[in-house]
């Protein structure tokens, strides 16, 4: 999600069957590599591909804080709404 990190992804349960990848905004180039997926396998197109595909050899991702996101409290500003990740809404 944007926005977002794997413990935040974690509390939807839909998501649990998918391998959950993080890359960095190509916004601007002082946050390019802020956020970037941990393997352990051949970094081939085969090895990179069954590795996203089965969890075998991915580790996990490294996360920039969520917090400075731009989509972090998104809402919708003519409604006044805005929404606060830190609750659960269920």
């Amino acid at each position: 999600g944007l926005s977002s990190d794997p413990a935040m992804n974690r509390r939807v349960s839909a998501l649990d069957r998918y391998t959950m990848v993080s890359n960095s905004d190509a916004h601007s180039a002082q946050n390019l590599g802020r956020e970037a997926n941990l393997f352990d396998t051949d970094y081939t197109y085969d090895g990179l591909f069954e590795a996203l595909k089965t969890q075998q050899g991915f580790l996990g991702t490294l996360e920039f804080f969520p917090q400075e996101g731009k989509y972090y409290m998104d809402g919708h500003r003519n409604c006044g709404v805005c929404l606060d990740p830190t609750i659960n809404f269920t």
